[in-house]
């Protein structure tokens, strides 16, 4: 009976290994073939309903998981019926399922977590990472100039990947053994050092926030006024950050801060979501549809690079306010958890995940295996949660 839990944690622990090791095949859903995709969909309907069918035989779920689920129901499906007035219906279909995959991965992990494997596994990916970490840590010191935002991406094609990559993964090994202060605070140098080199501004936000999380005592952060000034905090800097590129002349900070650092701090931005914002409201509540980019709207390929700008795009303001219901529920459910072995861990890297999209797509679509073991981490820690209270040790 041990030998085939310890199987299972292990092809748990495996499955987490290869969510991050697919962080650079990010778009593997929008390139297989025409055919293929409405095989996979067929697939992913059955295996949705198969799902759903378990959960309510054998009683998987807690009642604390049920608003989740449905609101990621109710989303998917929006993004779903929202396809067919949009420019690219079989895009809006894929993302749909995209939806659907992120609280696949969340719900599987979840389930782990219950049967007590968050332990192995997150003891096991700890290790997996520190040993990429440190192979990457060489490679930027053999042959590489490496200088304040060098855009170094390591093994990876994109540095802003390469960067998010590092920020989200390090709060998960900062996070499973906090005690061990000295080692995280080499760690942390370390991981600081590569978002550095990588260029991303955004990244390197991101691992302040989260390390800001995993450093809170746990009376300040268990309080109902952090729990609700932090999520309000965060979506005001989201709101903000529009804000300001869009409505206002930022133009002598942007000097000063290239300057500073040789980096552009706009790129570009204060020129596309303007144009974003314009063609919101022309479509204000429904979007353009769930498979509309830029180059459907106006003549320009860019990315908008903002999960909330794009949502808002597509699906109007119905759509991004399902989004941020989404995000609000699952952070209020992690926070049903405060005082678990795992809280910060789900906590820290749900909210670098928050601010990396205020600058990046990785929520929902596009770059999702970078948010896959955001969504796996919280479902296992929510898991191991109801794990304690089953067996006394919370």
């Amino acid at each position: 009976m041990n030998l085939m839990v310890r199987k299972k944690d292990f092809s748990l622990f495996l499955l987490f290994s290869l969510i991050i090791i697919l962080v650079n095949n990010s778009n593997f859903i929008e390139v297989i073939g025409f055919g293929f995709s409405i095989l996979l969909a067929g697939a992913s309907v059955l295996g949705i309903a198969f799902s759903f069918v378990y959960i309510i035989n054998k009683k998987t779920i807690s009642k604390d998981l049920v608003p989740v689920v449905n609101q990621f129901l109710i989303f998917a499906v929006a993004v779903f019926l929202m396809s067919f007035h949009g420019p690219s219906k079989f895009l809006g279909l894929q993302r749909s399922f995209q939806v659907l995959s992120v609280l696949g991965i969340f719900y599987l992990f979840y389930s782990g977590g219950l049967k007590g494997r968050a332990p192995f596994v997150f003891n096991g990916v700890r290790k997996l990472i520190i040993i990429a970490f440190v192979i990457h840590f060489l490679l930027s010191l053999v042959g590489i100039k490496v200088a304040a935002f060098s855009e170094y991406s390591g093994l990876l094609l994109n540095p802003n990947g390469f960067g998010m990559w590092v920020a989200v993964l390090s709060l998960l090994v900062l996070s499973v053994k906090p005690d061990n202060k000295h080692y995280n605070i080499l760690f942390f140098a370390v991981s600081l050092y590569l978002v550095f080199i990588s260029g991303s501004r955004t990244s390197l936000l991101a691992l302040l926030v989260g390390v800001l999380i995993i450093n809170t005592p746990y009376r300040i952060i268990k309080s109902r006024f952090f729990k609700l000034a932090f999520i309000f905090g965060l979506f005001l800097l989201s709101f903000l950050i529009v804000y300001s590129t869009v409505y206002m002349d930022l133009s002598s900070y942007n000097e000063a801060v290239k300057e500073t650092s040789g980096k552009n701090l706009q790129s570009g931005r204060h020129l596309i979501w303007p144009a974003v914002m314009d063609s919101v409201w022309v479509k204000p509540w429904f979007g353009w549809g769930s498979g509309a980019g830029l180059n459907d709207i106006f003549a320009r390929t860019f990315s908008v690079h903002n999960a909330y700008l794009q949502t808002l795009m597509q699906n109007g303001f119905i759509g991004l306010l399902l989004m941020l219901s989404i995000i609000l529920k699952i952070y209020f459910v992690i926070y049903k958890a405060v005082g678990s072995q795992y809280f910060k861990l789900a906590l820290a890297m749900l909210s670098a995940l928050i601010m990396i999209n205020n600058f990046e797509i990785t929520m929902f679509q596009n770059n999702l295996a970078l948010s896959y073991p955001v969504w796996a981490a919280c479902g296992l820690a929510f898991g191991h949660y109801h794990y304690q209270r089953k067996t006394g040790t919370l």
